[in-house]
């Protein structure tokens, strides 16, 4: 999933017109209710009284030149101001000009005279109107202050957050989606898949790969769509090692969750689980090969017929050997192997016993490898719970750990898929 495919979140709650809500808070105070200490003169509240009678008569445009004569006297006190503009504010919102309100109800705010149980509610319809007016570094201003305020409304995060993606400031847009992840069951705004498309988007500009990768998993746990596998599958081969080492695990993973696109990746996984003495394995993959990607002439259909009868004869050939040998004193690895070709030939209970002694030798050279396996032994055998148990218990940041953190949100989609009703 590369950036240019992820597009931002346009979902923003509409909430009340601006209108609607602006005369709402607006409202609240009547210009006659001046401040003892800071009295609002006649010349002064009689423009403003006449202009209150005009606007609900339904004429807000000769309100706001009644307005503008309150507004004319001079040496006007920070409560005449605030009565001033507040209604300003008002009239501008009735008649339909938004910009005039916004104006007016920041020059209202600024003389500190908002009394502080109404300024969250000010302020969120502050933001919606910024919002509607396309300005998104006001959108941010009043969502900060809003907060700051003590409000708590997803509409305005909401506004924030597209005044964010407006601006193509990432870092910041980042910053506010990470702390409603961090947030948990307290977060405002729980994110969506929307929202976490965004959030990859953004992590895809900076950028910021491990960023990128903590969304994808988020974006699996949602919703496990092949795009999304797709751009895993892509991102996580560059991990050192990963082709080396781990081909065979990672080329399981992505037949695991459907990102086999090309018949010669299926072929060359039929191949490494041969040599790696799993020709039960090898068999299955080979024949759930869709009709599509399995090639019907050439020399890449007969690889994978001459590895497939090759496969089959192997299967044969364990079928009395792989449980003497189960008991028999081997090295970890050997066991192991032996464990995990006895998940896949369908003995599950013997397998996993075999695999779960091996893990815990002091002699297995590579326990995050072994541990690997065994989750991969424990989803075949169809227990996925107990699969993302041992996966999470794979940490690191090599290729190792980087599988079994993908194994792992494989198989909890597989529990919760499974989980009863």
């Amino acid at each position: 999933m590369s950036h240019r495919r992820i597009r931002a979140h346009r979902g923003i709650a509409r909430g009340w017109s601006a209108t609607a809500l602006l005369t709402l808070v607006l409202a609240a105070h009547a210009p006659a209710q001046a401040q003892p200490q800071d009295p609002v003169r006649a010349e002064v509240a009689a423009p403003l009284q006449a202009a209150q009678e005009l606007i609900r008569a339904g004429r807000p445009a000769e309100a706001l030149a009644r307005i503008q004569a309150a507004a004319d006297v001079p040496s006007r006190n920070p409560q005449e101001t605030y009565l001033t503009e507040r209604l300003r504010g008002m009239a501008a919102a009735a008649a339909g000009d938004e910009a005039q309100a916004l104006a007016a109800y920041d020059a209202a705010l600024a003389t500190g005279r908002l009394p502080e149980g109404e300024r969250a509610g000010v302020l969120e319809a502050l933001a919606a109107t910024a919002h509607r007016l396309q300005r998104p570094a006001q959108v941010i201003a009043y969502a900060q202050a809003h907060a700051q305020a003590g409000g708590r409304s997803a509409n305005v995060l909401r506004l924030r957050i597209n005044a964010h993606a407006m601006q193509a400031d990432h870092l910041a847009l980042i910053a506010v989606l990470q702390q409603q992840l961090a947030d948990g069951e307290r977060a405002l705004l729980p994110l969506d898949e929307p929202l976490l498309r965004m959030l990859a988007a953004s992590q895809a500009r900076v950028p910021d790969e491990a960023g990128y990768l903590d969304t994808l998993a988020l974006l699996l746990r949602l919703s496990p769509k092949p795009a999304y596998w797709a751009d895993v599958l892509s991102r996580i081969a560059r991990t050192p090692g990963m082709l080396d080492r781990q081909a065979l695990d990672y080329l399981r993973l992505a037949e695991a969750v459907g990102g086999l696109e090309r018949a010669e990746d299926r072929t060359e996984l039929v191949q490494l689980a041969l040599q790696a003495g799993q020709p039960a394995e090898a068999l299955r993959i080979a024949d759930a090969a869709p009709v599509v990607l399995r090639p019907t002439s050439g020399p890449e259909a007969e690889r994978l017929r001459r590895l497939r009868e090759l496969a089959a004869r192997q299967v044969q050939e364990d079928r009395a050997t792989l449980r003497a040998a189960s008991a028999q004193g081997r090295p970890a690895e050997a066991a192991l192997s032996t464990g995990l070709a006895l998940v896949h030939a369908g003995q599950t209970a013997d397998g996993l016993a075999l695999m779960e002694q091996a893990v815990r030798r002091p002699d297995v050279r590579r326990p995050d490898e072994a541990r690997l396996h065994l989750g991969q032994a424990q989803l075949v055998a169809g227990d996925a719970a107990r699969a993302a148990e041992t996966f999470a218990g794979i940490v690191g940041t090599d290729a190792i750990a980087v599988l079994a953190r993908f194994w792992r949100v494989h198989a909890l989609g597989h529990a919760s898929r499974n989980a009863p009703v």
